[in-house]
């Protein structure tokens, strides 16, 4: 065959797709029981995952009532006449957190 000095042939027929690759794999025969296992498992991530996203929610609700509350119930309690001054630090505290 016509091979260059790296022992690379040439021709053209060694290009292209191997029919190997769409070749079951003889020691591992896809089974009914191993493609169940398979979902089960894409079944388990895709739950962990869901689990992952509702505490990500849930911790994003909580962050913003605590950031958002101590202000909006100082000043119902400004309207309303009233001054407390643990509502007026927690206000100042949980202010800056709310961002820009």
């Amino acid at each position: 065959a016509n091979a260059n000095a790296n022992g690379v042939s040439g021709t053209i027929s060694n290009v292209g797709f191997s029919s190997a690759s769409t070749v079951p794999n003889p020691k591992k025969p896809m089974n009914r029981k191993s493609m169940l296992q398979k979902r089960a498992e894409h079944s388990s991530r895709r739950h962990r995952k869901s689990t992952l996203v509702k505490h990500q929610a849930f911790r994003y609700v909580a962050v913003f009532w605590i950031t958002w509350l101590p202000g909006s119930l100082n000043r119902l309690l400004e309207l309303a006449g009233y001054e407390v001054f643990g509502i007026f630090v927690a206000h100042a505290i949980f202010v800056p957190l709310q961002g820009f």
